[in-house]
Formats: structure tokens, sequence, C-alpha cells
């Protein structure tokens, strides 16, 4: 089975319990083939589109190249 990789977005201090017991719950061991890696946004950034409107930022083409080797994105804001 292939592994799938995620990349979860989320603010630098993320307080929403709700996303944060969700992507506790994804970076589970246990999940064969599953690789979640959390990535903090940038301060400034609230969603992956700001990193992509502001791409010209060293931070967010580092944001956006980690993004596209991913399999898919979620954003817990």
């Amino acid at each position: 089975m292939r592994e799938v990789r995620i990349l979860a977005l989320c603010p630098p201090r993320h307080t929403d319990p709700v996303s944060a017991r969700l992507l506790r719950a994804l970076a589970q061991p246990g999940l064969a083939g599953l690789q979640v890696e959390v990535c903090h946004v940038p301060y400034g950034f609230r969603t992956f589109s700001d990193a992509a409107d502001s791409a010209p930022s060293p931070e967010a083409r580092a944001l956006l190249a980690r993004a596209e080797e991913a399999d898919a994105f979620i954003t817990a804001s």
C-alpha cells in the first residue's frame, strides 16, 4: 500500500480543541500508510490561500513547496 502524505496547516498557537484532537488522531503511528505532518503557518497567514497570496516571502515559498509534495493538506484554524 502506498503511503499517503497529508500536510496539516495550523496557526503557531493553535488552540481549537476539536481541530487539535483531529490532528492528534491523524498523527497516530497505528494508522498504516498515513503520514501526517503538522506545519505551523507563519504569523499573519490565516489560511493556505493567505500563504499562497504572499508567495514572494521565503516562509510562504517553503510552505507551498511542502504542500506540493504532499498528497493532500488540511487546515485547522
